[in-house]
């Protein structure tokens, strides 16, 4: 009997490694960078987006690309975009322009749809900052940046007062 338990063991074994064996396990594919060309897109410009990804059989990557502002906290003007794979440079790529026409985006917020062996997987891949030039003031002031001087005309203001209240006074006295 003890014969037949040993056999009947080491036939569950093997089952079991022949099934453990058999079993596909497939990893999540993994960012490993995004690159922008230019490195900080100009508000309004072409942007070039190259990414590498990790996984086992990636069958299309697509995303989308969120125009986004620190200062209003919020993300608006989504562009989707599908992304073709580069087998030279290993990179997955896509071309497209900025949207913001308000001039309030200073980053983009990627986020990607990877489609590995028939499961798609939602992947964040991060911010670019934009090269975002100082703007002219409201006003109209183009100076260098001397606060003291970014209103023109106050002090005429201050001063037209002054010399009213001077008249005044002068009057006043006679």
């Amino acid at each position: 009997m003890s014969k037949i338990i040993k056999k009947f063991i080491l036939a569950i074994l093997i089952v079991t490694f022949v099934i453990f064996l058999s079993s596909i396990v497939t990893a999540e594919p993994t960012l490993n960078s995004v690159t922008t060309d230019p490195e900080k897109p100009e508000p309004l410009g072409q942007v070039t987006v190259m990414v590498n990804f990790t996984g086992e059989n990636i069958l299309n990557v697509s995303g989308i690309a969120s125009e986004c502002s620190d200062q209003t906290k919020s993300c608006y003007n989504n562009t989707f975009f599908d992304m073709t794979y580069n087998s030279e440079t290993g990179l997955y790529t896509t071309t497209f322009t900025l949207l913001d026409k308000q001039g309030i985006t200073d980053h983009i917020q990627w986020y990607f749809n990877v489609n590995d062996s028939g499961v798609t997987y939602n992947i964040e891949g991060g911010k670019t900052y934009l090269n975002i030039d100082t703007e002219t003031p409201s006003n109209g002031n183009t100076d260098s940046g001397d606060s003291d001087s970014d209103t023109p005309g106050f002090e005429l203001i201050l001063m037209l007062a002054a010399i009213f209240l001077a008249i005044v006074y002068y009057n006043k006295k006679r």
